[in-house]
């Protein structure tokens, strides 16, 4: 063939050349024994791969140290657990395309970088309520970055694959600068975060209508408890007696429907007689994280208690706590990895709850059934936590002395009838019990956790045969179970109210609701008819929440509402000012106008610096 006519050599592999002894020798500039280079080839990837995850964990725990130590710990600690599946991907990939390390090397790391960008991606979604605004728009960079990251190792990649190419000098560090630059911008970006030095001011909007017009900016100063009783005094009314029940997994979905067809006749009368809503919860369902968010008016990231442990991580220096972890780590056991869990304590949260507000006020109050993370001791006030009711090793006595005496006795008095209501009944004689004393708190707080489990084990029966019309016996049995025990809270509920002294207010709250099986578990539930009874905690179903008392406007249905906003119309309730670092506000829509302008609203800094006082 003519010389002009012959196409140019285009190497498709590494070239080749023959020697002085006549054999074949490789011109690869990684000349390296092919065992060697086959686990080199798949380590590099697991520690790549180790270090995006240990990126994670730090954007998810902003307030651990960022030092060059801690990456490193968590790094190795990371990828020797990836290690394996790094080494058994590359063995199956060599075998089935017939193709060496090194030529998968660049597809390894174009997998890294997808996978890291699509974990930061749903983190940032899924933890957005749990983690600091800041730290979650540098996740969410981090994360556009390292999706352009992947783009450019696989266009690289799929180039050199399909025309079978040799990686060349420029390619190679194309591939090099992806990787230094994803790692650099996972530290940059973490490092960039400074935590808050102290909570920030809440805005003041979305007061509208009469209650703008009402409202009083006073701005008092957390100076004693002197000054906030004199901004409280502004009224002149008198405060009312607090109840505030906690129905957990409580919906407006199975209650309402039940009360207009008369088979709840008390919370048809605080349907009738208060305001309603359904109030938005946030993913996902934790619920220590969920309570506390509705006890303190705070989210998550700003009281600190996102679970209901804490991982010792030893490895840190200084040693730290974990709060947060990527997704599957506790269903895998990959926590352990990591460090070594303890509970929540009391000291772990950074914020008040509503009840320590009050009981520091000089209120006396009473808390029933709360999670001991969220109770606090105080003078005036009786405390018993869900552990001690349930009995859980280690419990925390009940406060005071005398208390845990009544309620021994009590538990006696409650015992028999159906196991599943036995925690509720026992809270509920206790809380009766309280109301009939002479000296009866002036402040309740009692939570219920029956209707959880009920709920858990029959919602979707219950809407199967009330909502849609089945005859199924499983469903019918379903609904009636829930039905009983929904009339046997809703009795209960009707005795505790009649007890409340004068004046009276009344808030039944859930922080969560439970919702039935929709698309691919309610097709699981046609096969595994378990599935198709029960409930699912599934997109965070929105609580409940019921207002009654003097000043609520009777039949009205609230447009919206948020957990964090029970605090804040509590203290508004109770004449007291409204601290600016709440993230809930007062939901003014549920009182009657003229309340709103006999009651002003007034607002200090914070509550945080609140001195206790004895009782009045």
């Amino acid at each position: 063939m003519p010389a002009k006519n012959r196409m140019p050599d285009t190497p498709r592999e590494p070239a080749l050349r023959t020697g002085n002894s006549g054999r074949v020798r490789s011109l690869s500039p990684w000349p390296l024994p092919s065992r060697l280079e086959a686990v080199l080839g798949a380590l590099l990837p697991a520690l790549f791969a180790g270090f995006h995850l240990a990126g994670l964990v730090f954007f998810l725990n902003p307030l651990l140290p960022v030092e060059f130590s801690g990456y490193l710990a968590a790094t190795l600690r990371l990828a020797l657990l990836l290690a394996p599946f790094s080494l058994a991907a590359h063995a199956l990939g060599t075998r089935l395309k017939n193709a060496r390390t090194r030529r998968l090397l660049p597809w390894s790391v174009t997998v890294v970088l997808g996978a890291a960008a699509l974990g930061n991606w749903v983190h940032a979604s899924h933890y957005s309520f749990y983690l600091p605004p800041g730290i979650n728009a540098n996740l969410i960079r981090t994360a556009l970055w390292l999706s352009l990251a992947a783009i450019f190792a696989f266009y690289t990649s799929l180039l050199h694959t399909v025309n079978h190419r040799a990686y060349g000098g420029k390619s190679l560090l194309l591939l090099f600068t992806v990787v230094a630059g994803s790692i650099y911008v996972v530290v940059e970006r973490r490092a960039s975060f400074q935590p808050p030095a102290s909570p920030g001011i809440q805005a003041t909007s979305g007061l509208s209508g009469s209650a703008a017009i009402g409202s009083l900016d006073s701005a008092p100063t957390v100076a004693g408890a002197a000054s906030i009783a004199g901004v409280a005094a502004i009224s002149g009314a008198a405060r009312p007696h607090l109840l505030v029940v906690g129905l957990e997994g409580a919906t407006l979905d199975v209650l309402l429907p039940l009360a207009r067809q008369g088979r709840l006749p008390f919370f048809a009368t605080l349907f009738d007689s208060g305001s309603y809503s359904r109030l938005e919860s946030f993913p996902p369902v934790r619920p220590l994280a969920l309570w506390a968010s509705l006890a303190t008016g705070k989210l998550p990231f700003r009281h600190a208690l996102a679970g209901p442990t804490l991982l010792d991580a030893p490895w840190l220096a200084p040693p730290a706590e974990l709060r947060l972890l990527p997704l599957g780590f506790f269903a895998l056991d990959l926590d352990r990895l990591l460090g070594t869990h303890r509970p929540a304590r009391r000291a772990d949260r950074e914020g008040h709850t509503v009840w320590e507000i009050l009981g520091r006020l000089g209120r006396t109050t009473a808390v029933l059934g709360a999670q001991e993370p969220l109770l606090s001791v105080l003078p005036s006030g009786a405390e018993a936590s869900s552990e001690f009711f349930r009995g859980a090793p280690g419990a925390a006595p009940a406060f005071p002395v005398s208390f845990a005496g009544r309620l021994e006795l009590l538990r006696g008095a409650a015992a028999g009838g159906d196991p599943a209501s036995a925690q509720d009944r026992w809270r509920l004689a206790v809380a009766t019990s309280l109301l009939g004393d002479a000296d009866a708190p002036e402040v309740l707080f009692l939570d219920l956790p029956g209707l959880l489990d009920v709920e858990l084990a029959t919602l979707g029966g219950f809407h199967s045969a009330e909502m849609a019309g089945s005859r199924a016996a499983v469903d019918r049995r379903a609904a009636n179970t829930l039905i009983d025990y929904l009339g046997f809270l809703d009795g209960s509920l009707a005795q505790l109210w009649e007890k409340l002294p004068e004046p009276r207010f009344l808030a039944v709250v859930s922080a969560y609701g439970v919702a039935p099986p929709e698309g691919l578990r309610r097709a699981v539930g046609e096969v595994w008819r378990a599935k198709r009874v029960s409930g699912t905690f599934a997109g965070s179903p929105d609580g409940a929440l019921i207002l009654r008392g003097s000043g609520i406007r009777a039949g009205e249905g609230l447009a919206t509402a948020r957990i964090v906003d029970l605090v804040p119309t509590l203290l508004y309730v109770t004449h007291l000012p409204i601290a600016r670092d709440f993230d809930g506000r007062v939901l003014t829509e549920a009182f009657d106008p003229a309340f709103l302008q006999s009651v002003p609203l007034t607002f200090l800094p914070s509550y945080e610096d609140l001195p206790a006082v004895a009782a009045h």
